[in-house]
């Protein structure tokens, strides 16, 4: 149910999970922890920020006690408490906790994505120093990761997205332009490629360069439209942004013809946000 975005079919039963499991394995037994830990992450992903805390902290405090604090089941927690402060708003609380788990991946593979919403967490400081902490995250990745690799693209794009957030406009074009030839060469048919263009777009706009970025955006939302059925549910967000880089441009430019178009554009919308 979770995996087909069914996210109010799937909450009950972690839910149901999670009490029977308490009830006859108790608190810190494993398998009541992964439990805990689904129904947290459903949470977060329900936009349900202050159950899926709670259940974070208690989660970190319990497999603490059993397992050590280097543990990677717990640096793995303990990054996931990270995020839910990130995503939540309390960046001060969530760089502390982003920061050791980002130096537990170092030595546990498995934990290697943690740099992402710490990059995202540095940029939403607006700091000067955590912006230059940001710059220095991506240097030491990419020592890690073969060039013109999938897995490299995917951090270029994400990365990308994090300085969008921020409108480091003109830091996130180099990402996602090396982003994009990467997943030109590898993927050229993936909605992923679409989803770089739009985003590329996104960043040339918001540097008011008009002319480069309306092909990147119309190919781009084009692009993802034409392959939605392999877009997964978490990823359909990217389409409603492309729309909503699309309505931006040509409410901005105001070229003959431009209000219609950012009316068709705003009218998809309102149509997709209303699904």
């Amino acid at each position: 149910y979770e995996n087909a975005g069914k996210l109010d079919r799937a909450l009950p039963l972690h839910e149901e999970a999670l009490r029977l499991r308490k009830a006859h394995l108790g608190d810190d037994h494993p398998d009541t922890l992964a439990s805990m830990y689904s129904l947290a992450k459903t949470y977060w992903s329900a936009g349900k920020l202050d159950r899926s805390g709670l259940l974070l902290e208690r989660l970190v405090q319990l497999s603490e006690a059993k397992l050590g604090r280097d543990h990677p089941e717990v640096i793995m927690y303990i990054a996931s408490l990270g995020v839910n402060y990130k995503d939540s708003g309390r960046i001060d609380q969530a760089l502390p906790l982003l920061e050791e788990a980002y130096e537990g991946s170092k030595k546990h593979p498995m934990l290697r994505g943690v740099d992402v919403p710490l990059v995202d967490a540095y940029l939403k400081t607006g700091r000067a120093a955590e912006t230059q902490k940001a710059g220095e995250v991506l240097i030491e990745v990419r020592k890690t990761l073969p060039p013109d690799s999938p897995e490299l693209a995917g951090k270029l794009a994400m990365y990308g997205l994090a300085m969008l957030k921020a409108k480091a406009y003109k830091e996130a074009e180099p990402l996602l332009r090396e982003c994009l030839t990467i997943r030109e060469k590898n993927m050229p048919d993936d909605w992923l490629l679409f989803n770089t263009k739009a985003m590329l777009g996104g960043a040339l706009l918001g540097q008011k360069k008009y002319t480069e970025a309306e092909p990147l955006l119309l190919a781009g939302y084009a692009g993802m439209v034409q392959r939605e059925e392999t877009i997964p549910p978490r990823g359909r967000i990217y389409v409603i942004q492309s729309l909503e880089h699309l309505v931006t441009f040509y409410e901005e430019r105001k070229a003959d013809g431009d209000a219609a178009k950012a009316a068709k554009y705003k009218k998809l919308l309102e149509a997709r946000r209303s699904k």
